[in-house]
């Protein structure tokens, strides 16, 4: 056979391949091509026809070897370098993928596939800047490319730049009408810039979109909760719950509604639920502590304190709210130490200072209670709670003078409340003028 013959002869072979790679039949498309090589081992087609049929199988390994006899046949072969540049992506050698992608981009620069992923290796290597640059290029020479949109704007979001994120997503969904999970991304997106009646609006349309979805009802039920619409959101919380009983996040974040509608009880058996499904979370066992406390059920709650102070030894809330269970046992120096470790983790957290001056005032320590009042007061001047209390204390002290300062600067701040008359009546008593009427 002459080299022209065998020239025609492997080219039967590479259209045989094709018919059935057409066929999506890559196993068969392989037997063509290896024929096909077997008889002209320079063609650089050849070799990376077959890559695509390996690379269609996910056989990686083959496909790289085939894709790297095709470079190194045809080194100007743009294509080449994308394809072995997308099977050391998908191997996660970012690094070696970047650098084929480079290589297919310097062949043809307006390759927007190129651009596009070398975005995602730059991404996954943690590069933002490149590659927001390269989805942009790609979105440049492809501005219908809605992938690079999203991946861009996930870019964006991780960078807080939320504005353009907005943007990008926005794109998406004007190329993509029902994609969903943009419309979800741009929500959150929209509630870090507390644009909540926009975010709402995203999960509502996902939700006419797909009534069953998890995540958009979630997100909405979230919204109407920091909306003050929390019976609207229990009935979100309760639509997913039905869809999936085993949510834990779910039934706490309903339990959170109820909470602040005062349905302390049923707030306890969502988060009891909660805990049953995921008893690793300190936030369950706080939440549970704090419908206990205003139940006034002080043992229960400092038992549910306990548990999320072991899981969160951080967890400054929790000291904070177990102070306030051991005063309302009268255990005045176990809450004192509660507050005093809530302190030592955020010493400008006055709502601690206050809690551990009421302590002292109770155990009759009226100038330990002054001196926590004061630092609060350094911290907040204007902290009604404070001046009130320290009034408290210099007047349990006999410090007539000092309680009335405090006292006239705490009237002032309120103005007219249930304290109001009394404090007038025992400055009246004792001769302090008060500067309110």
């Amino acid at each position: 056979m002459s080299l022209k013959e065998e020239i025609k002869e492997a080219e039967l072979w590479l259209d045989r391949g094709d018919q059935f790679v057409s066929q999506d039949n890559h196993e068969k498309a392989i037997e063509c091509y290896t024929k096909s090589i077997s008889i002209n081992p320079r063609s650089a087609f050849a070799y990376f026809k077959r890559g695509n049929s390996f690379y269609k199988l996910k056989k990686l390994k083959e496909a790289l070897t085939d894709y790297n006899n095709t470079v190194m046949l045809n080194p100007g072969f743009s294509f080449a370098y994308y394809k072995r540049g997308s099977v050391y992506l998908d191997g996660n050698h970012y690094e070696r993928a970047i650098e084929d992608f480079t290589d297919s981009i310097k062949q043809n620069d307006e390759f927007a596939f190129a651009f596009y992923k070398r975005g995602l290796a730059n991404m996954y290597i943690k590069n933002p800047t490149q590659s927001i640059k390269d989805f942009g290029e790609c979105i440049r020479l492809s501005p219908k490319y809605y992938l690079a949109y999203l991946y861009r704007a996930n870019k964006y979001f991780e960078l807080k730049e939320f504005d353009n994120a907005i943007e990008d997503y926005s794109k998406v969904i004007e190329i993509e009408p029902k994609h969903e999970r943009a419309y979800i991304s741009r929500g959150i997106a929209y509630s870090n810039t507390k644009r909540l009646n926009e975010a709402l609006a995203d999960y509502s349309k996902v939700i006419a979109l797909n009534p069953e979805s998890v995540v958009a009802l979630n997100y909405r039920g979230l919204i109407y909760s920091k909306q003050k619409s929390y019976e609207i959101a229990i009935l979100d919380f309760n639509t997913l719950l039905k869809l999936k009983p085993n949510l834990p996040e779910a039934y706490n974040n309903r339990g959170i509604c109820k909470y602040a509608l005062k349905l302390w009880s049923d707030s306890i058996d969502d988060y009891t639920t909660a805990i049953i499904q995921n008893p690793l979370v300190a936030s369950y066992f706080y939440n549970r502590a704090n419908s206990y406390f205003n139940m006034k059920l002080y043992v229960e709650a400092v038992v549910d304190y306990d548990e999320a102070i072991d899981l969160d030894p951080k967890m400054i809330q929790a000291y904070y709210g177990r102070g306030n269970s051991k005063l309302n046992l009268k255990k005045y120096k176990e809450a004192i130490r509660d507050f005093s470790t809530a302190i030592a983790i955020n010493p400008k957290y006055t709502q601690a200072y206050i809690g551990r001056g009421g302590a002292f005032m109770k155990l009759k320590l009226y100038k330990r209670a002054q001196e926590d009042f004061t630092l609060t007061l350094e911290i907040e001047p204007q902290n009604t709670d404070a001046l009130y209390n320290r009034g408290l204390a210099y007047k349990n002290e006999g410090l007539k003078e000092k309680a009335g300062q405090d006292f006239n600067k705490y009237l002032t701040l309120t103005g007219d409340n249930n304290m109001t008359k009394k404090l007038k009546e025992w400055m009246k008593q004792n001769d302090i003028k008060y500067d309110i009427k």
